[in-house]
């Protein structure tokens, strides 16, 4: 999710809200420190809030840069992409009425 996104869903959506457990961030969620090291064992993981910040902003873009413009290739397919389908479902048809054909064929006539 880039800042474009993260606009338009505080404006149009509400409050920004976790992907992973559907509730509010709050201010003691987000002061947990980042990581929790278990000094008996010295184990260290991320904590938490921190793993679903990070699940959040995975793309290293900064602040304020500007998305980038699909090339041409996928401004051609999106273009066209009902158009590709239905190509896809007509020769899918078209496959299936093919093989009812030489399955009748094989049946009435040997």
């Amino acid at each position: 999710m880039n800042e474009t996104d993260l606009y338009f869903t505080h404006t149009i959506v509400g409050a920004p809200q976790t992907v992973m457990l559907g509730m509010r961030v709050t201010l003691p969620k987000v002061s947990v420190h980042g990581v929790e090291v278990n000094m008996s064992q010295g184990h260290a993981r991320i904590s938490q809030a921190w793993q679903d910040w990070l699940m959040l902003h995975q793309d290293d873009t900064a602040p304020g840069t500007p998305r980038a413009r699909p090339g041409p290739t996928r401004r051609w397919l999106q273009r066209y992409s009902l158009a590709l389908a239905l190509l896809g479902l007509a020769s899918t048809a078209a496959a299936a009425g093919f093989m009812a054909w030489q399955l009748w064929l094989k049946i009435h006539w040997g």
